[in-house]
């Protein structure tokens, strides 16, 4: 089997081959528990055509190849190949995988409430402060970008589920809510990218996969507020949005924090041919974690941080509020 035919095998194949159950099942993405790791709430994902993966536990994600070197260790690419064919078998046949979208007529979450980003509950920093200082992030300097919401699912419209997050270009949330003592990361309405305007036409872009590396960016650069527009793309199956929104806009510069792994390699490359191909400034802030998978995960490193909720005890530059 060659390396380009391994690539192509579905993750969720290889997955239940070992013994993985798939959690469960989001529109066209599907979830596990870890298989490099414990957790009781699965946050490892397949990407839609099933060839890549992200582990939200750890901030990696990657190929069929990037999956066997986590769970394995060290090992070469040959012995990997060899994993590969006896955990499929040596006869495999590359699927014909047709390309296919899927329309969500329907979002599985619904909006009831949207509100101002509250930082105390009553004496005491909020839990979504406490866990965005747990990552680093200022909780003050992202107030303006972040509300408070609550929504419901579809088939549970009874069970009321509070949040914070953004809003989307789709007019959807991405959101983190608290569960069983975790921080999960969903989509409330319709999925899109979400973009922060300055006030000159001409400013700077800077785009972030996700809302952890932007407020990383905005708590440690510190840049005066409306000096740069600001793309998050709340995932990388969003890029191309992106793309088609700026090749509306005045010609520019775009400044790029991505995340390591090959969504994100891709989502980089598009976005640079897309600045080369339209005269646009183009660079890159990778040089700030490099060793790192994104600025968020470099920043805790930086902090001695860890992955649990902080208290208000111990929430960095954060105090409770007096009186």
């Amino acid at each position: 089997m060659k390396i380009s035919e391994a690539k192509q095998i579905p993750l969720d194949e290889f997955l239940e081959n070992l013994g993985h159950v798939c959690v469960r099942e989001t529109s066209n993405t599907k979830w596990y528990n870890s298989p490099f790791r414990n957790e009781l709430t699965a946050s490892f994902k397949l990407s839609p055509d099933k060839t890549a993966w992200y582990d939200h536990g750890v901030g990696e994600g990657g190929n069929i190849f990037n999956l066997i070197f986590k769970m394995n260790g060290d090992i070469s690419v040959p012995d990997a190949l060899k994993f590969i064919e006896k955990t499929v078998g040596s006869g495999y046949t590359i699927p014909t995988i047709k390309q296919e979208i899927k329309r969500v007529t329907e979002p599985a979450y619904i909006l009831t409430a949207v509100n101002p980003f509250q930082l105390y509950k009553g004496r005491s920093p909020s839990p979504a402060a406490q866990y965005l200082s747990s990552r680093g992030i200022d909780p003050v300097i992202m107030q303006p970008y972040l509300r408070d919401i609550s929504f419901y699912h579809k088939d549970y419209p009874k069970q009321k589920i509070t949040a914070f997050g953004i809003e989307n270009t789709a007019g959807g949330y991405e959101v983190r809510t608290q569960r069983h003592g975790a921080w999960l990361k969903t989509c409330v309405g319709h999925k899109g990218f979400t973009h922060f305007l300055a006030e000159r036409p001409e400013a700077p872009y800077f785009v972030f996969e996700g809302m952890p590396d932007f407020g990383t960016f905005l708590s440690v650069d510190k840049p005066p507020k409306g000096t740069y527009h600001y793309i998050i793309l709340n995932s990388t199956s969003m890029t191309d949005q992106a793309i088609d929104y700026l090749k509306q806009q005045p010609r520019s510069t775009l400044i790029q924090c991505p995340q390591k792994g090959e969504a994100g390699d891709i989502a980089k490359e598009k976005l640079f041919k897309f600045a080369n191909e339209n005269s646009w400034g183009g660079g890159d802030i990778e040089y700030k974690f490099e060793g790192y998978g994104d600025y968020n995960e470099f920043h805790m490193a930086q902090l001695n941080l860890g992955k649990t909720v902080a208290t208000p005890q111990n929430v960095p530059n954060f105090k409770p509020r007096l009186g």
